[in-house]
Parts: structure tokens; C-alpha cells; sequence
């Protein structure tokens, strides 16, 4: 779910399109289950995804960039200069 780089946090994320609200549902398969309100075209979901994350994490959308998965529901998210403590504590928190 979690994996710490030299870069920041690596986030491995299973996103939930066209679902009635944003947020974070649990844990599936080592990956984050998250629902996102937006639908998957236009890159709406992923727009989406990367504002969610940012205010959950505190950390400006400018350091959040998606590695994998940008067609995919499952991917992989860079936490750039992020302290997989601090996200892990976050994450707990919200599930």
C-alpha cells in the first residue's frame, strides 16, 4: 500500500469512479480502495483523485504525480518529498 523511495511515497491506490462521494473506503489486496465522485473521461477522476489527495495529505497537487494506472483503476501515486510516517498516520486515521 505504502513503500517508501528516495523520491517521496510510492501510494498504490485502487480508485472507485462515479461513486456518490470522495473518500477513502478501506484497504483491498495491498492497494488503498478510494471512491471518487468524478467520472473516469476527460481525466476528471484523475484531477479529482490528485485534489483529494492533496488536501488529505496537506502537501500541494503540484507534488503528487501518477507513476501507473492513468487508464487503470489501479495506480501507483508519487508523494514527492513525503515521510511514509506521516502518510501512514494519515491513512489510518481516515479508514
Amino acid at each position: 500500500m505504502l513503500q517508501q523511495t528516495k523520491d517521496g511515497v510510492i501510494l498504490f491506490l485502487k480508485v472507485i469512479p462515479k461513486s456518490s462521494f470522495t473518500q477513502i473506503v478501506g484497504i483491498e489486496n495491498e492497494y488503498l480502495k478510494v471512491r471518487i465522485k468524478a467520472q473516469p473521461e476527460k481525466n476528471k477522476a484523475n484531477t479529482m483523485l490528485i485534489k483529494f489527495l492533496a488536501k488529505l495529505f496537506d502537501i500541494p497537487a503540484s507534488q503528487i504525480k501518477i507513476l501507473s494506472g492513468e487508464t487503470s483503476r489501479l495506480k501507483k501515486i508519487l508523494l514527492i518529498s513525503a515521510s511514509i510516517d506521516k502518510i501512514e498516520a494519515i491513512v489510518k486515521k481516515n479508514i
